[in-house]
């Protein structure tokens, strides 16, 4: 059993995330401050270049200045594109981005590992698998537009849904909803921060997918009831 988490809107006991066998987290996985709510425990952390990043640089300040260590967590890194394969040059020969996509972020790619950088603990999620996501289950009618190029889905759908296919049965936690408009996008905003649907994603479809796998019984899904007012 797998539980996935992730940093949209949730609050929520902690006991039942940290119950599950394996707990999947990924990006901005702030935990410090927070374990009443999502809990403590680690398995799997999934991440892009791009989204770890990012995620050190925004939320540094919040306790997030590495990934999730520890040596039974697993690392999964999704190669979704050139600044992937230039994280993993730069990591394996210990040097900067300098050089790269990514060169405005000002540290060794091992440094977001810490000790924790193991080769058989780091697993690479072939392109192929990310392809094949995309194309059977997050299909977007933004392929069939001039944005073709830049629509990819969520790092959270693709974590997601590599869950489905690890694991017998998935509890997801902290994905978008029905209703999601009433709630600050993430769980450790300060204050209210609106979710905007950005054109490379399609937040749409995957609200719509999730909410089929949870009727059809293929995964269960956490739902705010429709009287729970954000306290943001």
């Amino acid at each position: 059993m797998a539980q996935i988490r992730i940093a949209f809107h949730y609050a929520g006991p902690y006991m039942c995330i940290d119950s599950h066998d394996y707990v999947f987290r990924l990006s901005g996985a702030v935990i410090k401050g927070y374990e009443q709510d999502v809990g403590t425990r680690t398995s799997f952390y999934g991440f892009t270049a791009f989204s770890l990043t990012q995620s050190i640089l925004i939320l540094g300040t919040r306790g997030f200045q590495h990934v999730p260590l520890g040596k039974d967590v697993r690392y999964l890194h999704f190669l979704e594109g050139t600044r992937d394969y230039e994280w993993l040059e730069a990591m394996f020969l210990n040097q900067t981005l300098a050089k790269t996509h990514l060169s405005w972020f000002r540290h060794r790619p091992q440094e977001a590992f810490q000790d924790a950088l193991d080769v058989d603990r780091y697993l690479l999620l072939h392109p192929d698998f990310l392809r094949y996501m995309k194309n059977r289950f997050l299909r977007s009618k933004t392929l069939d537009t001039a944005h073709w190029r830049i629509y990819r889905p969520t790092t959270g759908a693709l974590l997601l849904l590599t869950a489905l296919h690890l694991c017998d049965k998935v509890s997801a936690y902290g994905f978008i909803t029905e209703g999601h408009e009433r709630f600050s996008d993430h769980y450790y905003d300060t204050s209210w921060n609106q979710l905007i649907f950005y054109i490379n994603h399609d937040f749409k479809l995957e609200r719509a997918v999730w909410k089929r796998l949870h009727d059809e019984g293929i995964i269960w899904l956490y739902q705010r009831p429709p009287s729970d007012k954000t306290k943001n």
